[in-house]
């Protein structure tokens, strides 16, 4: 592991613990991107996992407008129409309350590289019916929901 990363992991480890100790209730957002049966994920520089494009919403922004900004600050997706609603979640980790949003496109571009940000190492396309196995938990049943069809669903993250 190098310093950068390092570094980039306890400041996020600082945030969990001012969550932790704070409790502040915080809605964020997750954007399921599909395209021939593989999503587009990302792996952070601060955690060991693969996520969907997501993050936090705000100040004045709707929660489907967060999703599309993160679809396009993560991975440089343009995203075209209106994301479908998969559903809507509660964390409860690490002392945390917070409300997951989770929205689906088939529908977006990728027309160039992903922008460099210090936050996002990188990003692959995996089968839905083949995922990595370090994938966030709450990711992975969110792709299962999808495969099942219907929705919008609610439950825990």
């Amino acid at each position: 592991m190098n310093l950068r990363t390092l570094l980039l992991r306890t400041a996020r480890h600082g945030y969990d613990l001012w969550l932790f100790l704070a409790r502040p209730v915080t809605p964020s957002v997750r954007i399921l991107l599909v395209r021939d049966g593989v999503a587009l994920l990302i792996h952070h520089s601060y955690a060991s996992k693969w996520y969907f494009p997501g993050g936090s919403v705000d100040r004045g922004e709707s929660l489907m407008e967060a999703a599309v900004r993160e679809a396009w600050e993560e991975v440089g997706a343009v995203v075209h129409g209106e994301p479908r609603l998969l559903g809507i979640y509660l964390s409860n980790h690490g002392g945390r309350s917070d409300h997951v949003v989770v929205y689906v496109s088939e529908d977006f571009d990728l027309p160039g590289p992903p922008p460099e940000t210090w936050e996002i190492e990188g990003c692959a396309w995996f089968s839905l019916t083949n995922l990595p196995p370090n994938m966030q938990s709450g990711c992975r049943k969110r792709v299962n929901e999808y495969l099942a069809g219907g929705g919008p669903f609610s439950g825990e993250w």
